[in-house]
């Protein structure tokens, strides 16, 4: 979930490393002697190839993010920014520098430079399924379907980087411990704060913290600019909520067979469901979403992996049992290639009437 961009398409995975040297910033402060210097003063103390002075020099600028992140979890913790046996110090002014580069760097992982459209970022290719699964939550607690109280995802700055970018928002620097907070009242309300470095705020001002009311119009937006309130809940779900080809065929069916509506023992003519013809469009939808299932990319899905895809998609109840029953009424047996994949999508997609009820494409 929280490395989704490496099962994106290599176009997406080199906007995140090259998109930032296109701002004018940092352009700009590839001849500013001083930041020259500073690059030069970090080669010393480091001897990271990323800053060595035979580099391009925004390739060594825009390698300020990580020595900045290593100083914020150092000092956060107590301990010397950068400790090095030439036993040079940076001024307090070289480490503010360093941060405002970082944070020009990582502001454009996911968006764009020269555009306000969330359409030419890729935070759905970063983070789309990780709010997908926010969005699931949250509704499934408001139609009282789910008896969680809190839940926690634990990621790196990159994955709330990737959120912030696909809700269309534009934030302050990911410190240590920052987070996004996604409260759903009794009244059905949602309240979305963020707050960047925790560390900082005292419990009275954590306490205080307001929710900022998402446009969610497909435009970036000063996040701290939002007015304070409440989101809809029901854009939001809505917003987050256009996943992959796949779950789009499966939600609807995937909620029948878990209330018992519908199981594979009531179709008739598997076997001709399963010779549908998909389109070329369609199936490379399906292989990407295939290849995220596929977590140990043995270009199969296991049943375990089975079991996760379906518990992905809302289906909490299926087993393991389950799906060994669903494949034997297939023919098949775990583990399934993409050609099976291929065919549990037709069995599932199909609108033909069962010998008990009608399934529909969701």
């Amino acid at each position: 979930m929280f490395h989704q961009l490496k099962t994106e398409s290599k176009v997406d995975q080199k906007f995140k490393k090259k998109e930032c040297k296109k701002a004018p910033e940092l352009l700009a402060m590839t001849s500013d002697p001083k930041i020259i210097a500073l690059a030069d003063k970090l080669y010393t103390i480091t001897n990271w190839p990323d800053v060595a002075p035979e580099l391009e020099m925004i390739d060594r600028v825009t390698a300020f993010l990580r020595l900045g992140v290593q100083i914020e979890i150092a000092e956060t913790h107590g301990f010397p920014a950068l400790p090095n046996k030439s036993k040079e110090v940076l001024t307090a002014d070289e480490k503010h520098t360093i941060e405002r580069v970082a944070k020009l760097v990582m502001k454009h992982h996911y968006r764009p430079v020269g555009s306000d459209e969330v359409s030419d970022g890729i935070g759905r290719a970063g983070a789309g399924y990780c709010a997908s699964s926010i969005g699931t939550l949250i509704e499934m607690k408001r139609a009282n379907k789910s008896k969680l109280k809190f839940v926690e995802y634990s990621a790196h700055d990159s994955t709330i980087l990737g959120v912030a970018s696909l809700l269309g928002l534009d934030i302050d620097w990911v410190g240590f411990t920052g987070h996004f907070l996604f409260e759903l009242y009794p009244s059905g309300e949602l309240r979305i704060i963020y707050n960047h470095d925790p560390p900082s705020m005292s419990d009275e001002e954590f306490l205080a913290a307001k929710g900022r009311t998402l446009p969610l119009s497909g435009k970036y937006a000063e996040f701290n600019k939002l007015p304070e309130g409440a989101t809809s809940t029901d854009n939001f779900i809505e917003y987050v909520g256009t996943m992959s080809a796949v779950a789009r065929l499966l939600r609807g069916q995937i909620r029948s067979m878990s209330d018992g509506t519908v199981t594979a023992t009531t179709y008739k003519n598997i076997e001709e469901l399963m010779k549908k013809e998909w389109t070329n469009e369609q199936k490379a939808m399906f292989k990407t979403s295939f290849d995220f299932y596929d977590d140990d990319n043995s270009g199969k899905l296991s049943r375990a992996e089975i079991v996760g895809a379906f518990r992905k998609l809302k289906c909490q109840e299926m087993t393991s049992d389950d799906v060994d029953e669903l494949l034997q009424n297939m023919g098949k047996e775990s583990p399934i290639d993409f050609e099976g994949f291929l065919q549990l999508l037709a069995v599932f997609s199909t609108n033909k009437k069962a010998s008990k009820s009608k399934v529909v494409v969701s």
